[in-house]
C-alpha cells in the first residue's frame, strides 16, 4: 500500500491535510489512491507512536483510524453510546470533537 508523502524537511505549526489524487492502481480489488499529508510536528510524533504500539505502518495506523472514527459515528448517529469503564469503577460516555 502506498504511504504518505511525509518529508522530514517539511515540519509546520499549521493544521492541513493536503489531498492530491497522485494514482489509482489497484489492489486487491480496491482503488488505492495516494495521499499528501501534512501534519504538525506533534501529530506527526504521535501517529508514529501510535503506529509503533499497534505494529502499523503509518498508512496502516491512519487507515485504522478512519475505520474506528466510521464505526463510532455510526453507532452514535444509530442512537447508540459510547461507554469508556475508568480503572476506579466509573462509566464515562464518549463524545467527539467537533
Amino acid at each position: 500500500m502506498a504511504s504518505p508523502n511525509m518529508s522530514s524537511s517539511k515540519t509546520t505549526a499549521e493544521r492541513e491535510l493536503a489531498l492530491q489524487l497522485a494514482d489509482d492502481r489497484v489492489n486487491g480489488g480496491k482503488r488505492i489512491y495516494t495521499l499528501e499529508v501534512k501534519l504538525p510536528e506533534d501529530e506527526l510524533k504521535t501517529l508514529k507512536k501510535l503506529a509503533e504500539k499497534q505494529g502499523l505502518s503509518l498508512n496502516g495506523a491512519i487507515q485504522r483510524a478512519i475505520a474506528n472514527e466510521e464505526y463510532m459515528r455510526a453507532e452514535i448517529e444509530a442512537g447508540n453510546q459510547i461507554i469508556v469503564e475508568g480503572r476506579n469503577g466509573k462509566s464515562y460516555r464518549l463524545t467527539f470533537k467537533e
